[in-house]
């Protein structure tokens, strides 16, 4: 009976073992490139993409870049927002960035506020959940009304990103953009500074900018480094509101992004 019962535990470690190495090819099984996922917000589904970079192995983590599209991607189809900014220069140079991408996309009308900042955040959290990602290696970037975004996002959620990467923003107004603090622009440079203090910034702009002029990054680069931030500021000459394709393209920023981290949290004084 001992023999028995050896045997068929035997039998069934060995079925489990043959489980486990019959779901592992499966977690690498998909394909790189961009592809479709959906979520529920405020009651509708709402499509957005997913980028898995070449090699990608559930067998290791790795690092996220999300992306907030401007105004003129805004819709329903959960592809346009890949057509502008991040998501040519990653179909241009996939080997750049080895990194998963997530590119949410705002209805059209919208821009970020607490109403639709968790599209967004949904978009992260599920990711996060379906692939391997390491979290102390999230990067956020933007451009335009997304540029706002990541400002946005970055200022009221910073512990969820290692580093902010804002391609020609606005701090806010009083017509379509909330403002990032107060009621005003130098309060919302203020606020961003204060809450990116410890978060590494790098800013892109245009010095021809039209929509959103070049000051404003200007202003809020001086307020960081001021705050202690460790930030950096390019400045794209006779480029106007277009700073999204030579910043993207940058070999030093697809590096800046497969470096960023979160730093070690301070160890606490034993009491």
């Amino acid at each position: 009976m001992t023999s028995l019962r050896s045997f068929a535990t035997l039998l069934l470690l060995g079925l489990v073992l043959s489980a486990c190495k019959s779901v592992e090819p499966m977690l690498d099984a998909i394909q790189p490139g961009f592809h479709e996922r959906s979520l529920i917000h405020s009651g509708e589904v709402r499509l957005y993409q997913i980028y898995i970079p070449p090699g990608y192995s559930a067998r290791q983590s790795w690092p996220v870049i999300m992306f907030l599209h401007g105004a003129g991607e805004r819709g329903s189809d959960g592809v346009l927002q890949t057509q502008v900014g991040l998501g040519p220069a990653i179909r241009a140079h996939p080997d750049r960035f080895q990194a998963i991408g997530i590119f949410p996309q705002l209805p059209e009308g919208t821009s970020w506020n607490p109403e639709t900042e968790a599209i967004a955040l949904t978009a992260l959290e599920q990711t996060i959940q379906e692939f391997s990602v390491d979290q102390d290696r999230v990067v956020l970037t933007g451009l335009s009304m997304g540029g706002h975004g990541s400002l946005y996002l970055g200022t009221r959620h910073t512990h969820l990103f290692a580093a902010i990467a804002p391609v020609c923003p606005t701090v806010g107004d009083a017509v379509g953009y909330a403002y990032l603090g107060g009621n005003g622009y130098e309060e919302s440079i203020a606020t961003a500074a204060s809450a990116l203090a410890e978060v590494p910034v790098w800013l892109f702009h245009g010095d021809e900018d039209r929509v959103f002029s070049a000051q404003i990054s200007r202003d809020l680069a001086l307020a960081l480094q001021e705050a202690g931030d460790d930030v950096r500021y390019t400045e794209f000459q006779g480029v106007g509101h277009n700073s999204w394709d030579p910043a993207y393209s940058s070999v030093d920023f697809s590096e800046w992004v497969r470096s960023a981290r979160r730093p070690e949290p301070d160890p606490q004084p034993v009491q």
